[in-house]
């Protein structure tokens, strides 16, 4: 059940918030698989002042992505405080997806509200498009094997110092960068 897998992580991130308010009180970072870190982004998700943020994903396809704000919550990199208030929005996050009535990004974002925290494209991007962010998290309908060749090929050209990295990389089904 592909909707349970992925409400798995929502458990995970509450048991984990949950022990880290009873102890060291850090923030919990869930980062997909396919998230590359080029660099930390630990001191700049630690100044986010809400007890739960999110990045962006502005592909108007994405799930649950509301053309009035003109973005989705990504359940694909998010960062959370130990705190009652972080715990219950996951506790909530996840009731509401049970079931497999609906994907975690789009249970996500039906629960979204003014005091959930959007984490700044600077520091977590799906679709760069001038400076590399700290972390990429890349959008790609492609399958694996599709995936691992683009996403290497973008990686090279970074590490290589290519200031065009993020040309051409796919934002959208349908779109790219000039």
């Amino acid at each position: 059940d592909v909707a349970a897998a992925r409400l798995a992580k929502v458990h995970t991130m509450l048991r984990l918030v949950r022990e880290e308010a009873a102890g060291a009180r850090r923030p919990v970072v869930y980062s997909d698989v396919d998230a590359f870190w080029l660099q930390s982004p630990l001191s700049r998700l630690r100044r986010i002042d809400a007890a739960l943020a999110f990045s962006r994903d502005g592909v108007a396809t994405a799930a649950g992505f509301d053309g009035k704000r003109g973005f989705a919550l990504c359940a694909g990199f998010f960062v959370a405080r130990p705190t009652a208030e972080a715990a219950a929005w996951l506790d909530a996050w996840r009731h509401k997806g049970r079931g497999g009535r609906k994907s975690d990004q789009v249970a996500a974002n039906e629960l979204y509200d003014e005091n959930v925290g959007i984490i700044a494209d600077a520091v977590v991007d799906r679709c760069p498009r001038g400076a590399a962010p700290a972390v990429w998290h890349p959008y790609s309908p492609a399958r694996i094997p599709g995936k691992v060749d683009w996403w290497g090929k973008v990686l090279a050209k970074i590490a290589s110092g290519d200031g065009a990295a993020f040309a051409g990389v796919r934002c959208s089904w349908g779109g790219r960068h000039k």
